[in-house]
């Protein structure tokens, strides 16, 4: 089965995310072709609801700046 879409990721901002988690709950195996980020088609493959989420970037490298994150 495909889920294709001509608006953007499958999975985002719309109600694909119900079909992909009945697919997860189910054991089948899902697949997104990956795009300019890798959150997204991991995201898209947890069968979480997508329609809200935050992706807040990645750690910083810098120790001093983890730290900061600490606080």
């Amino acid at each position: 089965m495909a889920l294709v879409t001509d608006a953007g990721t499958p999975g985002i901002s719309d109600p694909a995310f119900l079909l992909v988690r009945a697919c997860v709950q189910q054991g089948i195996e899902v697949q997104s072709l990956p795009g300019a980020t890798a959150f997204v088609p991991a995201l898209v493959n947890s069968g979480l609801p997508t329609n809200s989420f935050c992706f807040e970037g990645f750690l910083p490298l810098k120790k001093g700046d983890i730290l900061f994150l600490r606080n």
